[in-house]
């Protein structure tokens, strides 16, 4: 089978594109790092002979490493303890900014207060106030309270059913003491029906 082209069929041979060559781009020269400061921070000593440059509460060392660093001026604890007081206090100072008004709102809006007539409302506050305990405590006679609590577990067993007799009726208190019912009978046994005469 042959296949005839035409001058407008056939396509002129491609040439084969030049091979752009890959420059290689020349890396950038590393930041030169600064020198750690055993002071603010961690300071062991990498495998690379490095130090780390992590603060002084870095978790990739133990506190037996960082307490081994040579250099500090302090020992490790007092300066983790001052870090984390200096951290702590931008904390609490960031959060108050964050929550409320700007200085200045607070200054003009401010009232000019009189410290003699502060202190004269504060002492008549004090003067008014009758504070009162929460809880109240009476005082009472060990033979009152013996007798108050005879009476209220007297009570306590008039008011509980109990079973009386063999056939498992409810009654009272009445026939039992300390759990045995009529005929020497106990709770247990006088639940059901008996066959004892």
């Amino acid at each position: 089978m042959l296949i005839w082209l035409t001058a407008t069929d056939t396509k002129p041979p491609k040439e084969p594109k030049a091979k752009k060559k890959k420059e290689k781009q020349e890396k950038p020269l590393p930041k030169p790092k600064a020198p750690v400061d055993v002071e603010k921070q961690c300071g062991v000593q990498l495998p690379n002979g490095a130090l780390c440059a992590r603060s002084l509460t870095c978790k990739s060392h133990s506190m037996g490493l960082k307490r081994a660093v040579l250099g500090r001026s302090q020992p490790y604890d007092i300066l983790l303890a001052a870090y984390q007081k200096k951290n702590q206090a931008k904390q609490q100072k960031a959060a108050i900014n964050a929550n409320g008004p700007p200085p200045e709102e607070i200054e003009a809006n401010a009232i000019p207060v009189d410290s003699d007539e502060e202190t004269e409302l504060v002492m008549q506050a004090i003067a008014r106030h009758k504070p009162q305990p929460l809880v109240n405590n009476f005082p009472m006679l060990i033979k009152r309270k013996s007798q108050y609590v005879r009476m209220r577990e007297m009570m306590a067993s008039a008011l509980r059913p109990m079973f009386n007799g063999p056939g498992g009726h409810m009654g009272a208190g009445a026939g039992l003491e300390n759990g045995i019912g009529v005929g020497g009978m106990g709770l247990a046994a006088g639940m059901g029906t008996s066959s004892t005469a």
